[in-house]
């Protein structure tokens, strides 16, 4: 699993010259948020946001969704949800 600021840095880079694109976060195999888990969203949401690209979460549990509402990412980051599985690519976590 990357780090955080190497998730952040690795996506910035692929997003380079595809403004608008639409990046889908697939996180099915994440059941508690940690910090690093808050951080690593942060900065993939600040990456695409710094393309004009719409960041979707998808497959979101209840505990994580909640964990991004107390730390007050929920609002700021502008976050889009999927229901599960609706066939997008996904990118790494």
């Amino acid at each position: 699993m990357l780090e955080a600021a190497a998730l952040g840095a690795q996506l910035a880079a692929r997003l380079a010259g595809r403004p608008g694109i639409r990046v889908v976060c697939d996180l099915a195999g994440v059941r508690v948020a940690t910090l690093a888990t808050l951080q690593a969203l942060a900065l993939v949401a600040l990456a695409t946001r710094r393309h004009d690209g719409t960041l979707r979460l998808q497959n979101l549990s209840p505990q994580v969704r909640d964990a991004l509402g107390l730390a007050g990412l929920w609002d700021e980051l502008r976050l889009d949800i999927l229901p599960p599985n609706d066939g997008a690519e996904s990118c790494e976590r």
